[in-house]
This record gives structure tokens, C-alpha cells and sequence, in this order.
């Protein structure tokens, strides 16, 4: 009912489009939809295309949903007539197939579209039809657009005058510097000759959506577009590239070549294929995110990845991250990897050692084993002093261990045992660098005039803390 009202006929298609898969089976629904508005019949299932009695309901309101419809429907007259009645043709009744495609073709071209294959094949029938509009061209079957006859029609259509025996190719040559996005029209093997689609995707970036699936430009062909349209980036190339020239594993791996990040953009299929995974790690470990799963698990993959760029091991998979050897190279390579290291690792020596040495702050991650390694602790507050407050207690109450963190931070005091608060050699060394930090010692040492001394000397001479301490 709501289709039938005015004003909504014009959105039926886009209803039959977004129903569910049941309803665009569903005979009844799809006689009501077609009824409204024949090029819903271009969203109907397979199944019901081939159904005579949904076309001609089609058919009644649409001539060119004749166009979606099956090759044996095109081929047979009188469902080709009902379709040009509706487009308003005025027939005889005695016209055989082909006189009815020649007369429609004639008066519009773009209804090669409607022409069964067979007729679509006829040199007459194309002619006619590039002839009166240009851009019927890219209807043709492919073998014919390699005809000079019929692209000479077509490109004078469109405003060309080619040469007398000028090639195909030349023409088109002409008409993509004029036009780029004229690459659609070409046949499959010039869309993908690199000079063909150079000179299109230099006059129109867009042009390149039109490159055939096929097209395989050498390194240097590569870069050169990359740099005619993309300011030379060779990933937006890719993604700006049609689906099915993303899915051509030579083109994305001559792309990967150029840039890895090419990867990003490849078809999924491509993305789980592990040879084209590992040409772009290879060169920047940190794609790896762009891999399939499966492959984030793949040990000599990922390790690969990471000794390319240790910033890749956050993207591994869990089967990778139990790796040592993953593991080991990856906080080799960038400490704060770590962090994803599974916990089995964080009780692993040599794996925190290597982190600490970076980064003493890293100790408070790992196992409270190795907070009581002296190895490992001294290794952190020769880092980062502050990484003392993470140590063990029995640590912290090491005088040599505070020493070591105070001589990298003094501010590590406040992290030092009791006992060792009451070391004046400890305690000294700290309020060289900040008086302040008297104030943590034990009471025997706030009055020794030494320590006080040291400590006057970093706050200043008018300084009320001072004058508190004396």
C-alpha cells in the first residue's frame, strides 16, 4: 500500500535493495514492487529475474529493466517489443529481433545494454550504437572495441576527429590526455598498457578506478603514477585502485616494493597470503597489523616483523607473543613491549633485564621474583631512579642498591627503607642535591650539622625551611 502512494513510487528500488534476502524471494512482494517501479527489478533475486511474468510487470512501467534481465529474455521478441513500446517507440508489429535492436540503438545507444549477446556481437549493430552516443563503447564486447571502424565511430561521437589509419590505440591515446576517465571505453588490454593508463590517470586521478584487473606496471611505472596523482604516495595509489586490480597479487606486491603500507589496501586475500606479507615486513615490520590472524601467529613471520620494527610485537597474535625469542627481540628492540608480553615472560630474567636497562620503570611489571633480583633492581635504578619504590623491601633496605638510585634521582629517598634512612653517607648524598629531603632522614641526622649544612646549601640562604632546620 505504501508503495503505491504518490511520491513513494521513486523509492521502491532502494526498498527491494535493502530487503532481506527472503523478501527479494518472495514472489508476490517483487510483482508489487515492479508493478510500482520496473528498475526495482535490477535488486531481484536470480531466481525471479528469470520469472517472464515479473519482467513483463517490469517491463510495464520501465522499458530498461530489460537491461537486468537474463540473456534469453533479450533474445526473444516479444518481450523486447513490450520493453521499446514503454520507451515509446513507435513499432510496425512485423519487425524481426534485429530490426527492433538497429532501430533502438539508433535512436539511443546506451540501449546496446538491452541487446541480447548474440546481437551485441553484430559489427552493424555496434556501430550504429557507438555512433549516436560515444559512451556506448564501453557495452561493447571487448573483442570488438580492438576494431578501428567502430572506436573511430565512437571517438568522433565524442568530438574526436581521429587520423585516417590511426590505430586504436593512438586514438585512445588522444582522447584519455582530453579526458581521463574516457579509460573506462578501452578494451581490457589497453587498459592495462602502462602508457595507456599513465596518460588517463595524469589528466583524472579518478581514471584509475578504470585500470583492468590484469594491469601489472613495472616499479617505475608504479611511482610514476603514484607521483602524477598522489604526490607519490604509492598507498593511496593502491587504495584508489578498482577491487578487482587490488586483488592482482603482481600489482600489490610491486606496490609493497614501493611502499609496504600498500598492504593496508590489498584484497583480504592477498592480505593472508604469506609471501606478499612478508615482502612488506620485510621492509616495515610495523604492517603487520595489516596481515591476516592466522599470520600475526606465524613465528618466523612475526619474528621477522619485529626485528624490522619492534613495534610490530603489539600486533602478534597470542601464539607468537609466547615466543621467547619473539618476546626477547622485541623488548630488545623497544622496551615498552613489555607491556604486551605475556605474564610466563614477565618471569623470565634475561627478558626484564633488557627491559629495565631501558626503562627502570618497567620493574613494576615484572614477576615479584625478580623485584628481589639485586642484578635486575640495580639495573633499574641505574635507569630510573624512582624504579626503587617497585623493588623488593629486602632491596630497598640495601644501602648500595639506594645509593645507586639516588645517584640517578635523589627524590629515590623517599622510597628507601627505615634502616637506611638513618645511613648518614646515604642520607648525605641526597640532600647534596635537595635539602628538602632532610626532612625524610632519621631524627639523629636532621641535627647533624654536617647534613644541614648540605642541605642549606641547595635551599638558599633566606629560606624558612632553612631557618627551621637550624
Amino acid at each position: 500500500r505504501w508503495m503505491g502512494k504518490d511520491g513513494c513510487k521513486e523509492a521502491v528500488p532502494q526498498i527491494v535493495q535493502d530487503a532481506p534476502d527472503f523478501m527479494r524471494h518472495d514472489r508476490d512482494f517483487v510483482l508489487t514492487a515492479v508493478a510500482q517501479n520496473g528498475e526495482a527489478f535490477r535488486y531481484v533475486h536470480h531466481v525471479l529475474r528469470a520469472d517472464r511474468k515479473v519482467l513483463l510487470s517490469a517491463l510495464a512501467t520501465s522499458g530498461s529493466a530489460l537491461k537486468y534481465a537474463t540473456d534469453r529474455f533479450k533474445a526473444h521478441q516479444p518481450t523486447v517489443v513490450a520493453a521499446m513500446k514503454t520507451l515509446g517507440f513507435q513499432l510496425q508489429g512485423d519487425e524481426v529481433l534485429r530490426d527492433l535492436v538497429l532501430l533502438a540503438v539508433k535512436k539511443d545507444g546506451l540501449l546496446l545494454d538491452m541487446v541480447c549477446e548474440k546481437l551485441k556481437a553484430e559489427h552493424e549493430v555496434v556501430l550504429a550504437a557507438v555512433g549516436n552516443n560515444g559512451a556506448a563503447l564501453e557495452l561493447v564486447n571487448d573483442n570488438l572495441k580492438g576494431y578501428e571502424s567502430i572506436v573511430s565511430a565512437a571517438m568522433r561521437n565524442l568530438g574526436f576527429i581521429p587520423s585516417p589509419g590511426e590505430s586504436v590505440k593512438d586514438m585512445f591515446m588522444t582522447a584519455v590526455q582530453s579526458d581521463g576517465l574516457l579509460l573506462r571505453l578501452a578494451s581490457n588490454a589497453l587498459r592495462q598498457d602502462n602508457e595507456v593508463v599513465l596518460a588517463a590517470v595524469r589528466n583524472n586521478t579518478l581514471a584509475f578506478r578504470y585500470a583492468s584487473a590484469e594491469f601489472s606496471p613495472s616499479v617505475c611505472v608504479l611511482r610514476e603514477l603514484a607521483d602524477a596523482a598522489f604526490g607519490g604516495d604509492v598507498a593511496e595509489l593502491v587504495r584508489n585502485a578498482p577491487k578487482t586490480l587490488r586483488s592482482n597479487r603482481n600489482f600489490i606486491v610491486a606496490a609493497i616494493r614501493l611502499n609496504p603500507n600498500s598492504l593496508r589496501h590489498a584484497n583480504p586475500t592477498l592480505c593472508a597470503d604469506r609471501q606478499v606479507v612478508f615482502e612488506a615486513i620485510s621492509r616495515n615490520g610495523g604492517v603487520l597489523r595489516f596481515a591476516a590472524d592466522w599470520l600475526k601467529s606465524d613465528k618466523h613471520l612475526v619474528l621477522a616483523a619485529v626485528r624490522q620494527d619492534a613495534s610490530a610485537f603489539k600486533h602478534a597474535m597470542a601464539g607468537a607473543r609466547h615466543c621467547r625469542a619473539i618476546v626477547l627481540a622485541a623488548v630488545e628492540g623497544r622496551s615498552s613491549n613489555l607491556k604486551y608480553a605475556p605474564k610466563s615472560m614477565l618471569e623470565d630474567g634475561e627478558i626484564v633485564l633488557k627491559a629495565v636497562e631501558q626503562d627502570g620503570e618497567l620493574l613494576a611489571l615484572a614477576h615479584s621474583s625478580l623485584k628481589a633480583d639485586r642484578g635486575i633492581v640495580f639495573a633499574a635504578v641505574r635507569n630510573r631512579g624512582l624504579a626503587l619504590e617497585h623493588a623488593h623491601g629486602s632491596l630497598r633496605a640495601d644501602r648500595e642498591v639506594v645509593l645507586a638510585a639516588i645517584h640517578q634521582n635523589e627524590a629515590a629517598l623517599r622510597f628507601a627503607a627505615e634502616n637506611v634512612l638513618s645511613d648518614y653517607a646515604v642520607v648525605l648524598e641526597a640532600v647534596k642535591r635537595d635539602g628538602k629531603l632532610l626532612a625524610l632522614a632519621h631524627a639523629s641526622l636532621k641535627t647533624n650539622r654536617y647534613c644541614i649544612e648540605a642541605a642549606s646549601r641547595t635551599l638558599g640562604p633566606t629560606s624558612k625551611r632553612r631557618r627551621e632546620m637550624w
